[in-house]
């Protein structure tokens, strides 16, 4: 079946980020800020800042689930072109 040519294909493994686990960690620690930050209705750090080397790291998709004793609570997330990480946990 032919895909419409709206829908952006999806990336090469070749071209997905490869992360470390201390940027993962970065990753984490900063999108558990933004979620904190935004529970809390205060300003959020900057999320370039905390991401420091991988921030501008191109992606194609983002998400932050939610979950309470094992199940999802809330969800919400980027998918769209390649745009820099940072941008898409901004989003």
């Amino acid at each position: 079946m032919d895909r419409p040519s709206s829908q952006p294909l999806e990336p090469s493994a070749a071209a997905r980020p490869r992360l470390t686990d201390q940027q993962r960690a970065a990753v984490l620690r900063a999108a558990s800020r933004r979620v904190v930050a935004a529970t809390r209705r205060q300003l959020a750090d900057s999320t370039s800042v905390l991401l420091a080397d991988v921030a501008d790291t191109a992606v194609y998709g983002a998400f932050v689930t939610l979950k309470r004793d094992g199940r999802l609570r809330s969800c919400c997330g980027h998918i769209e072109s390649s745009i820099p990480l940072f941008r898409a946990l901004d989003a």
